[in-house]
């Protein structure tokens, strides 16, 4: 009886010498994968303050850009609960001007604005404290970590609009702080509390600065700009 090879049974053939090696249809490591079912579910996660999510992301090499959406969708959500706020607590806006400096201009800088959050985390970490901190992991951590900051899409409601604002800040500093004990294990609890403090130093400043001057005031920072910009 003749022998069938493993090629055989699955109704391949098996390459001559001269043929190219055949590739894995298994995903790398290093391929980017987006699940939605599997983003949301860690986003309920998130909401429900389940940490071990951290610990999933931390070593997925695939899930840097499902992290980084996660952000930018945050982001977003975060400029839409301003620019809301601003139409209905002042009279006399334009909501088209409030449109372009909160979504395509404050939305825009919030996000670089956190990326530096995260380099500025990563290098005090690395260079004061000298942790072995991967920035990727960093970046997967941090990104699922912006969650609270959709939470300001409900300053719409303007009894609370201020301390929705407040508290959605404080929620996003937390969870960056969990995020980045999980994705430095090493290093101590006031090693992370210091580089959090300075990354988010950095953001908020600015961002308050931004909105000042500029009105590029995404969420929260709304409370801090001058309304005449956008009249």
């Amino acid at each position: 009886m003749a022998k069938v090879s493993a090629d055989d049974r699955i109704g391949g053939e098996r390459p001559g010498p001269g043929s190219p090696p055949c590739r894995s249809l298994s995903p790398r490591p290093s391929d980017q994968v987006v699940d939605l079912r599997a983003m949301i579910d860690r986003v309920r996660r998130l909401s429900r303050f389940d940490p071990t999510v951290f610990a999933e992301v931390r070593d997925d090499t695939s899930q840097t850009l499902a992290a980084i959406l996660i952000a930018v969708i945050a982001v977003l959500l975060s400029a839409v609960g301003g620019w809301l706020w601003l139409i209905i607590d002042v009279d006399g806006l334009s909501a088209g001007r409030i449109a372009v400096r909160e979504f395509l201009l404050g939305a825009t800088f919030a996000f670089a604005l956190w990326l530096g959050w995260v380099v500025i985390a990563h290098l005090t970490l690395t260079a004061v404290f000298n942790r072995g901190a991967d920035r990727a992991r960093l970046l997967r951590t941090m990104g699922y970590a912006t969650l609270p900051a959709a939470a300001t899409l409900l300053m719409v409601i303007p009894a609370v609009s201020f301390a929705v604002g407040l508290l959605s800040m404080m929620a996003w500093f937390a969870m960056s702080n969990a995020a980045l004990e999980s994705a430095v294990p090493d290093a101590t609890r006031k090693e992370v509390l210091v580089a959090n403090i300075a990354g988010f130093s950095l953001f908020a400043v600015i961002m308050s600065l931004l909105a000042n001057a500029a009105g590029l005031a995404p969420g929260f920072f709304a409370q801090a700009a001058d309304p005449s910009i956008y009249a």
